[in-house]
Formats: C-alpha cells, sequence, structure tokens
C-alpha cells in the first residue's frame, strides 16, 4: 500500500478511488500529481533560491570571493557541497560560486598546493622548503600540515580578494553598459 513519509495511508488508497495528491503533501508521488503550472512555479522557485536573486556587483563579488576561496582549499571532491552549503543560506549565487570554485582543476590542483606549502613554510620555518628529494623524504607530516593550512587561509584571502574586485567591476561595467550610461 502507498504509504507518505509520515507512515499514513493515504485516504484514496482505503476508497480505492483515484488518487490526487493533496496540497502541500510531502509524499513521494507528489510531483507527480502536480500540474504544469504548479510544477513551472516550483522550479522558478528553486531556481530563484538557487541563484540568490538579481545579480548586483556586490553580490557576483561575495559569490566569486566564496567560490575561489572553497576552491583553493584541498578539500577535492566537496567543493561543490560547501559552495551549496554556504551560498544558499547567504543567498549569494550559488551557480557563480561554484563555477568560481573550479579554479582547482586537476591539472592546476598540485601547484595551487605546492604554493600554498611552500607560502607556509615561508611564514613560519622563515625559508622555503627544500625540493630536493632526500630532504622532502625527510619532511613531517604535522608541520607540513600546519604550512599547508596557513598557506590555503593565505591564498584563499589574496585569491579571493582579487576575484572580488575583477567580479565587482566586470558587473559594474556590464551593468553600466546595459543602461546605455556610465555604471
Amino acid at each position: 500500500m502507498p504509504r507518505c513519509p509520515r507512515g499514513r495511508i493515504h485516504d484514496s488508497v482505503r476508497r480505492r478511488t483515484a488518487w490526487r495528491a493533496p496540497p502541500r503533501t510531502r509524499c513521494a508521488w507528489y510531483w507527480a500529481s502536480v500540474d504544469r503550472e504548479e510544477r513551472r512555479r516550483l522550479l522558478r522557485k528553486a531556481w530563484t533560491r538557487f541563484r540568490g536573486g538579481d545579480l548586483s556587483p556586490h553580490r557576483a563579488a561575495a559569490s566569486v570571493a566564496l567560490g575561489l576561496a572553497i576552491g583553493v582549499t584541498p578539500l577535492w571532491g566537496t567543493h561543490w557541497m560547501l559552495v551549496l552549503l554556504l551560498a544558499v543560506p547567504l543567498r549569494l549565487d550559488a551557480g557563480l560560486a561554484f563555477l568560481a570554485s573550479n579554479v582547482s582543476l586537476p591539472f592546476v590542483a598540485p601547484f595551487i598546493t605546492f604554493a600554498e606549502v611552500e607560502l607556509g613554510a615561508r611564514l613560519l620555518r622563515g625559508a622555503w622548503l627544500p625540493l630536493d628529494p632526500r630532504a622532502l623524504r625527510a619532511l613531517d607530516l604535522m608541520p607540513l600540515l600546519g604550512e599547508l593550512v596557513l598557506g590555503t587561509a593565505l591564498v584563499a584571502a589574496g585569491l579571493s580578494s582579487f576575484g572580488a574586485a575583477l567580479a565587482f567591476a566586470l558587473v559594474s561595467l556590464l551593468r553600466g553598459a546595459r543602461r546605455g550610461g556610465t555604471p
């Protein structure tokens, strides 16, 4: 027998009549029973929530900054989840933030991580890490992890600041050109 998630048997099953979902139900078969206009309204509402509303220069800058800050972290495979968890509640453009988080593509990520570790080593030790294979094997994991965390924070702050300024300028210029005047 079909059951709602709350465990109750739907009345139409008991009466053996044609089933029509009641409004505002959370049953699994609700989507199939909704008419086309209601589906469009629900999808439009979800899309608006995902996109965060009108794209102002400030919202674009914050979305790009969030995406770049998440994108340079060495948490590969979780960037999309982190973007959604942070961009949607903050009402930022999650699509733009996700696009910006893809800065760590597989062929770029090792260089970003290397720069983060080197920057962290320079700030914590006062010297760059050696590139000698014997010296690299002798490195301890815990200090290296501390250097990675510090370097990631600094690279994320720098890159997201630069990306936010660039996105703000670009959206301001595009909005000004669309209106036919200066921004």
